[in-house]
């Protein structure tokens, strides 16, 4: 399917709920350094994952790339101090076996 893509629901929700409140779309000046690392580490991640795409086995970068939820639960456990259930540290240790198991073949 080629030409222009149709805006997606969320931009759309998004849109509607600025439009129609008094949202402001303008962030704090103490969250401008926050959200610009954001920006550039996800910017980097995705040149990251389309560089091994091109120069490595698909396959590979694919199952690695689907493991950064796991990012996720480990920054909130570092910075919020989010504790894990047994079955979800279980859970996690196998995600990481899996993927282990995948990239070394």
């Amino acid at each position: 399917m080629g030409g222009r893509r149709r805006p997606r629901a969320e931009v759309l929700t998004a849109f509607l709920a600025v439009a129609f409140t008094s949202t402001s779309l303008r962030a704090p000046r103490r969250l401008w350094l926050p959200i610009v690392a954001v920006g550039v580490f996800d910017t980097s991640a995705n040149v990251a994952v389309a560089f091994a795409t091109t120069k490595g086995a698909a396959g590979i970068v694919a199952v690695l790339s689907a493991l950064y939820p796991m990012v996720t639960v480990v920054l909130a456990r570092l910075a919020l101090d989010e504790r894990l259930s047994p079955a979800r540290r279980v859970g996690g240790a196998i995600t990481l076996v899996g993927a282990t198991l995948v990239a070394v073949g």
